[in-house]
């Protein structure tokens, strides 16, 4: 790294601001970027959704499904999560991040239109979201980032066809707004020495809106089988805040031309997704799905980073104003099952496997992203006008090592994530 202009020491920072930067384009809640699927319905799945309209969140599955609808219907949904991650450097050094208690709610509306032929819907829901947080001046001071957090609200207006007696389909717009921010503390002395020396917190925050659009289709192959495809497109996400260095720095610790606050901006690559989805009705109350699905997580390839005049301090300490991140494309694989014991009651059951696509050399600390299964269980119960669903995923989630991978971060990540869903539905 290129470390001109930086008083003595100082340079033992330069990965922590890396860190810090990385991050803005590496957060989520597992699987990259992405929350969990919405409602309750696909929770006790295990994430099993695309063939069939359970309730109205199918519109962010599959809008296709929107079909199966011949009544007005609305549904309110939340997901809950717990998540803590313990991390052992290759020291022996162990910390624990504070808990993160998160809610993903939602809300869906259905409405049938022209006799059956076509429907509307609008979903209101957060695809993208996540928060952690460690230790001010923890193992990770001075070397990545110590907080995170996003908040991803979209609308997504929605209308479906029936093609035909066999083929169904549906597009939606998606619109999202974003808020991005996150910290890191930088040392103006060596490390170790560093940490208990002078620091200055780091900040970034922004914002963003942006548009995207998804599409599916639904064929039934026969009266107790479906195929579905369902697409959503690639999205780049403009962000713009600012950037301050709060806890002045040292007298003639900034390089010239470096000031304490800037304008920041950043792009976000969601990915693009293809999904394949068969289900089929085994019995007259057992219902099979598997679906497979391809995401494009290799758009974040790397990361144009602008904060201003601050500039100076990437390119003297990094020597550019693009950061690397190398995530790769993923496959994922799951199935799932309801089986009806009553004309009331259903039980869920699935499994799906995620694999990550950060390679080790680019782990950081408050994405911790690894290779994980989903095991999901659920209950659902149906009377009348109403209905309501819980479910319980639990991740089992592979040890993350970054070891001898060349990352600043060298130990292992054990992360113990939990979620719960909850869906209440009212048909017209």
């Amino acid at each position: 790294m290129n470390k001109i202009g930086f008083p003595a020491g100082v340079s033992c920072g330069g990965f922590g601001l890396c860190a810090v930067l990385m991050i803005v384009a590496s957060t989520g809640l597992g699987d990259g970027y992405r929350n969990p699927p919405s409602g309750a319905t696909a929770l006790g799945r295990g994430g099993v959704r695309l063939t069939q309209g359970d309730d109205p969140s199918v519109i962010m599955h599959n809008p296709a499904n929107l079909m199966d609808f011949d009544r007005p219907e609305v549904s309110v949904s939340s997901g809950l999560s717990y998540s803590k991650t313990e991390f052992t450097a290759s020291d022996g050094t162990q910390e624990t991040s504070k808990g993160s208690l998160s809610a993903l709610p939602g809300v869906y509306a259905v409405v049938p239109l022209r006799g059956g032929r076509w429907a509307a819907g609008l979903a209101v829901h957060s695809p993208f979201s996540q928060c952690m947080e460690w230790e001010e001046r923890g193992v990770f001071c001075g070397i990545a980032p110590y907080y995170s957090r996003m908040v991803v609200i979209e609308a997504a207006p929605t209308l479906a066809v029936r093609l035909g007696k066999s083929v169904a389909a549906g597009f939606g717009l998606n619109v999202m707004w974003s808020q991005l921010e996150f910290r890191q503390m930088f040392p103006w002395l060596p490390l170790p020495q560093g940490r208990g020396g002078p620091l200055s917190r780091l900040v970034f925050e922004g914002d963003g809106l942006t548009t995207g659009w998804s599409a599916g289709l639904t064929f039934l192959l026969s009266e107790r089988q479906r195929l579905a495809v369902f697409y959503r497109a690639p999205v780049d996400a403009g962000y713009e805040g600012r950037f301050k260095i709060e806890n002045p720095p040292p007298a003639g610790a900034l390089p010239p031309g470096a000031t304490a606050a800037s304008d920041f901006e950043t792009e976000l690559h969601f990915p693009t997704l293809l999904a394949f989805g068969y289900g089929v009705w085994v019995t007259d109350k057992l219902r099979l799905e598997g679906n497979v699905e391809w995401l494009e997580h290799s758009r974040n390839d790397a990361m144009r980073i602008d904060i201003d005049d601050n500039n100076v301090l990437l390119e003297e300490t990094l020597g550019s104003t693009s950061l690397p991140q190398d995530w790769e494309d993923t496959w994922t694989i799951g199935l799932g099952a309801d089986w009806h014991v009553t004309p009331c009651w259903v039980l869920r059951g699935g499994w799906t496997w995620l694999p990550t696509p950060v390679p080790e050399e680019t782990v950081m600390p408050v994405l911790p992203d690894a290779e994980r299964h989903i095991l999901g269980i659920g209950v659902g119960f149906r009377k009348g006008r109403h209905s309501a669903d819980v479910a319980y995923n639990l991740s089992l989630d592979k040890e993350r090592s970054t070891a001898g991978t060349g990352n600043p971060v060298e130990g292992a990540f054990d992360w113990k994530p939990h979620l719960w869903g909850f869906n209440y539905a009212y048909r017209f």
